[in-house]
């Protein structure tokens, strides 16, 4: 599966026109893991930036921005809140 999905991604990118490459890891619904690296590279030679969700292992645990990364994310709500939702945004 991950082969078939790296390959989607080398047929989706447009160098030139691609600017960014959003991940999610683990991804919903599923929990598959992203190569984060091998995104990266992909990526970068196409001339987009990456963005990592990685909401649900937090950035400490799975180090976007040391695997390649340029933007990393994380989101956090609080259930019984439902109007209260705070993110975080690295560089």
């Amino acid at each position: 599966m991950v082969c078939e999905i790296i390959g989607l991604l080398k047929r989706a990118l447009q160098p030139g026109k691609t600017r960014l490459v959003w991940i999610e890891t683990p991804a919903n619904p599923l929990w598959s893991i992203t190569d984060i690296s091998t995104f990266c590279d992909i990526a970068h030679a196409g001339g987009a930036a990456v963005a990592v969700d990685s909401t649900v292992a937090t950035p400490v645990l799975t180090r976007p921005l040391a695997l390649g990364a340029d933007i990393t994310d994380i989101n956090i709500q609080e259930p019984s809140l439902e109007d209260v939702f705070l993110g975080y945004a690295g560089v």
